[in-house]
C-alpha cells in the first residue's frame, strides 16, 4: 500500500500543508458506538437546492481515509457501498455512497454550516488534485488505466450523418430533371441537396475516423501492445496511421493491408483534404497553367511524378462499401471477431494485468467468451443493487 501522506510531504510539502491548514476543522470519529442523528440529507437534489456542487465520491473518500486516516465502514450493509463519519466545527456528519447515490448526512439542518463543510471538501479535493498529478502520470505510463467505451456514441454519430448524406443524394437520384421553370426550380434544388450532401459526408467521414481511433485504443488490450515497454500516452497521441499499422499490423496480412489503403485514400482525398483548407497533399488540389493546354489538375501517380490525368475519387457510396467491408471483415476475422462483441458489449475496458489476463482467456473460444458475459452481467447486476 503506497503511503501517500509520506509522498505528498516529500514531493510537495507546501501544497501538503495547504491541504492540512483546509482540513484542519474535520476530526475523525470513532466507529465504536458511532451513530448520527439524520437531520438534513445533502443529494444531488438538495445540493442543487442549496446552490452547492458535491464533491466526487472516490475523492471524498481517498481524501479522508488515505490522507487524513479517519476510520470507515466498506460494504457494512447491503445497499451501502462505504460510509466515513467525522466532525466538523464539532458536528457529526459522514459521507455515504449508497445505492441511490452519494449523499452527506447531517446532524444539524444550518444550512450555513453545510455550505462551509462542501466548500471546504471541494478546496482541499483541489489541492488533491495537484498533489496526485505525478502519481496519476506513473499509473497511466504504467498502463493501469481504464478505458471508457464511446465506441457506440461515436458510430451513432457517424451514422447519422451517413443516413442524412444518403437521403439527399437517394432524393437527388430519383428525380427527373426538365427543361421548363419548375425543371429549373428542380435543378436548382438538386444542386442545394447535393452541397447539404457534401456537408454531411464530411461530418460523416469526421465521426467515422474519430470513432475507429477511439476504437482502435479499445482493442489494445487484444493487440500484441506491450504497456511495459509501450506507452499508451504516446499512442492516443499518435496519427490515424500509426495506431492503425500498430494495432491491425497491415503489413503482415495482405486483406488488411487492402482495407488500410483504401481506408487511407479515403482519408486522404476526402477527410483531411476539407480538414486543412481544402489542400490535399503533394501538389493534389493544385492546377498547373501548361502552354496550349490551359490549367491542368495536377496529381501525383505512385510513381511519383507529375500526370495531365486526374484521378476520379471514390462517389459516396463506394466510401461507404470500404467502411462496411472493413467493419465486416473485423467482426468476423478470426482475430478479432470476439474482441468486437466485448467492445460491442458497451463495456468500460481494462487495461490492468488482471483484466488483461481475463480477456486474453475469454476471446480463446466462443464458450470461454459466453461465460465471461454472464460472469461480467452477475457482477454488474450485484454491484449496481449493491447486493454484498
Amino acid at each position: 500500500m503506497v503511503d501517500y501522506v509520506a509522498r505528498f510531504k516529500k514531493e510537495n510539502i507546501k501544497q501538503w500543508n495547504n491541504f492540512e491548514k483546509c482540513t484542519e476543522g474535520f476530526t475523525a470519529i470513532k466507529l465504536k458506538g458511532f451513530e448520527v442523528e439524520e437531520v438534513l440529507k445533502v443529494d444531488r437534489f438538495m445540493a442543487n437546492k442549496l446552490e452547492i456542487k458535491l464533491p466526487q465520491p472516490d475523492m471524498v473518500f481517498f481524501m479522508l481515509v488515505d490522507l487524513k486516516g479517519f476510520e470507515y465502514e466498506y460494504q457494512p450493509m447491503e445497499k451501502v457501498l462505504w460510509e466515513v463519519p467525522f466532525k466538523y466545527q464539532g458536528i457529526n456528519f459522514y459521507f455515504t455512497v449508497r445505492k441511490f447515490g452519494f449523499r452527506l448526512i447531517s446532524e444539524t439542518d444550518d444550512e450555513s454550516i453545510v455550505k462551509s463543510l462542501i466548500k471546504k471538501i471541494n478546496g482541499a479535493i483541489k489541492i488533491v488534485d495537484n498533489l496526485m498529478s505525478p502519481v496519476l502520470k506513473e499509473i497511466v505510463n504504467k498502463g493501469d488505466i481504464t478505458f471508457s467505451n464511446e465506441s457506440s456514441l461515436l458510430r451513432d454519430r457517424y451514422l447519422y450523418f451517413k443516413e442524412k448524406a444518403h437521403n439527399l443524394y437517394n432524393q437527388n437520384e430519383c428525380e427527373v430533371e426538365t427543361t421548363d421553370k419548375i425543371g429549373y426550380t428542380n435543378f436548382y434544388e438538386k444542386v442545394q441537396r447535393n452541397k447539404e450532401a457534401f456537408f454531411y459526408t464530411q461530418a460523416m467521414l469526421d465521426a467515422y475516423f474519430s470513432f475507429q481511433e477511439h476504437l482502435m485504443v479499445l482493442l489494445l488490450p487484444f493487440s500484441d501492445f506491450d504497456k511495459n515497454s509501450e506507452s499508451i500516452s504516446i499512442f492516443i497521441a499518435d496519427t490515424w496511421t500509426l495506431k492503425f499499422t500498430k494495432v491491425f499490423k497491415p503489413s503482415r496480412k495482405p486483406e488488411v493491408m487492402k482495407y488500410f489503403d483504401k481506408l487511407q485514400s479515403i482519408k486522404e482525398k476526402h477527410r483531411n483534404k476539407f480538414a486543412h483548407g481544402g489542400f490535399e497533399k503533394k501538389d493534389g488540389s493544385l492546377s498547373a497553367k501548361v502552354d496550349g493546354i490551359g490549367f491542368i489538375p495536377v496529381s501525383m501517380t505512385q510513381r511519383n511524378h507529375f500526370s495531365l490525368i486526374n484521378e476520379n475519387e471514390e462517389t459516396f457510396m463506394e466510401i461507404c462499401q470500404v467502411i462496411e467491408q472493413f467493419e465486416t471483415y473485423l467482426c468476423k476475422d478470426n482475430e478479432w471477431a470476439r474482441a468486437m462483441r466485448i467492445i460491442k458489449s458497451g463495456m468500460d475496458i481494462y487495461f490492468d494485468d488482471e483484466n488483461l489476463t481475463l480477456y486474453k482467456n475469454a476471446i480463446k473460444s466462443d464458450e470461454n467468451l459466453e461465460f465471461f458475459f454472464r460472469r461480467e452481467a452477475m457482477l454488474a447486476e450485484r454491484y449496481a443493487d449493491m447486493d454484498w
